[in-house]
């Protein structure tokens, strides 16, 4: 227990003493301080990757020596295999302890200590709102012993833990669970986060010196610097997909031009062939596989570029002029005499588009079919 606790406790009733320690779960200030202390501990957890059990672990040492600052490390040991199911001894404790700047019973006994101090002030000065508390709790907050910087951040991380396990209407299960895997860094933001939080609440204007208001200048100067540096970035990311874009187009669309003899469509015609000779039993040469190996990969190529087809190669269809058009096509053939007049016509060239069909790459060509057309 504090010492602001101890004199407390004995000067009040229990009920006095219940009164000024518990927090009440429907006060308006309390309710602020969950909804900030969840959205802090969210946005820092997801920024965060957990790879280190042994962070839980001590963790749980310290909830377990909050709960309860005089026990022994052999008694700690005991309450932990009993609570987390898992194993583990007086001397295990006694190393992560050492090795986390702790290496005797006094300086824990310290560190807890200044801990439930900092928590009482805490409580009160949330329970009142108070801006003279406010600073009562920021003193002693502050009140660190010349530590070596790997204790003071410890502390901190031991400060979060003891509120939190005393304070239970101050944090959910879940985010408790994430306080659960915060080490010394982020419990260390955490804390500063509970200090802002507390400060606005008890309506503790911070002024600004010198020093901070040039920083705040410089801060502003380089957020916006940075937000013209994205637009600009962002930018030339777009002028370089559009580039890619286009010169993939322009590609795909020479491989279809008559300067190169019409690529996509002899793959198509290609296939076709072959397939009719499959259906015909016809054996090919070793030779002539090694080719349609080739194509077939060629083709793939193509239609995982996102280019494919606008009509069906080899088609025979019944079309208006209309209708013709409709597909962007060009036809060869005898002129229409009305736009309600139906000819049968041949897709010689299927045409192609790009992706969806958002551009055609080249036109579908249509030929007046040979044979007379019938109802």
């Amino acid at each position: 227990m504090s010492s602001f606790d101890e004199a407390l406790k004995k000067s009040a009733t229990a009920e006095e003493y219940k009164a000024f320690t518990e927090l009440d779960a429907a006060d308006p200030n309390v309710q602020r301080f969950i909804a900030e202390v969840h959205e802090k501990l969210t946005g820092i957890n997801d920024n965060i990757q957990y790879d280190r059990d042994h962070i839980l672990i001590e963790n749980r040492i310290f909830l377990i020596f909050a709960g309860n600052p005089a026990l022994t490390c052999k008694e700690c040991a005991s309450r932990f295999t009993k609570r987390f199911k898992k194993n583990i001894s007086e001397k295990e404790i006694r190393d992560i302890l050492e090795d986390l700047g702790i290496p005797d019973d006094m300086t824990r006994a310290e560190i807890l200590k200044w801990s439930q101090d900092t928590v009482a002030k805490f409580e009160m000065a949330l329970k009142t709102a108070d801006a003279k508390n406010f600073e009562a709790y920021l003193s002693c907050f502050k009140k660190l012993k010349r530590d070596d910087k790997k204790r003071e951040t410890l502390r901190r991380r031991i400060f979060c833990i003891m509120l939190f396990q005393k304070q239970r209407v101050l944090i959910s299960k879940e985010d408790f669970k994430l306080l659960e895997k915060f080490g010394n860094k982020y419990s260390g933001d955490l804390s500063f986060a509970i200090n802002d939080i507390l400060m606005s609440i008890c309506g503790v204007v911070q002024k600004e010196t010198g020093i901070q208001k040039a920083v705040r200048r410089e801060t502003e100067s380089l957020r916006k610097s940075l937000e013209r540096q994205e637009i600009e970035n962002d930018t030339l990311k777009n002028d370089i997909e559009e580039q890619v874009h286009d010169e993939r187009i322009n590609f795909f669309a020479a491989l279809n031009s008559e300067k190169y003899g019409c690529i996509l469509d002899e793959i198509i015609n290609a296939l076709d062939g072959r397939k009719k000779l499959r259906k015909q039993n016809v054996e090919l040469p070793l030779e002539i596989n090694g080719i349609f190996v080739l194509v077939d990969k060629i083709a793939k190529f193509v239609k995982n570029n996102g280019i494919n087809p606008v009509m069906e190669p080899g088609a025979i269809k019944n079309m208006t002029v209309g209708e013709i058009e409709a597909w962007n096509a060009e036809y060869s053939g005898t002129p229409f005499s009305t736009s309600d007049e139906i000819k049968r016509v041949k897709v010689i060239s299927p045409g192609w588009y790009y992706k969806d069909k958002e551009i055609q790459i080249s036109r579908p060509k249509l030929l007046e079919y040979a044979e007379d057309y019938s109802e």
